[in-house]
């Protein structure tokens, strides 16, 4: 059995809750204020929305509108 590491994968609503304050990198299929990767700070999760810190901006990332999120250790 091997550990997930420290690019740990993160999907389900429970994990953002979970890693809140962590660094995270994300993917997301549309943009998103403009963009589409992201690096940075995570703030939560809420109403179906993945808040995060990134560039000195918050941003709200609809979880369908996700590819692809690991922690950022």
């Amino acid at each position: 059995v091997s550990s997930p590491g420290f690019a740990r994968p993160i999907r389900k609503p429970t994990d953002f809750r979970r890693f809140t304050g962590e660094a995270v990198r994300l993917r997301a299929m549309t943009p998103v204020g403009g963009r589409t990767n992201f690096r940075g700070v995570l703030k939560g999760f809420r109403d179906g929305l993945i808040v995060l810190e990134c560039d000195g901006a918050t941003y709200e990332v609809p979880i369908e509108n996700l590819v692809k999120a690991n922690l950022d250790r």
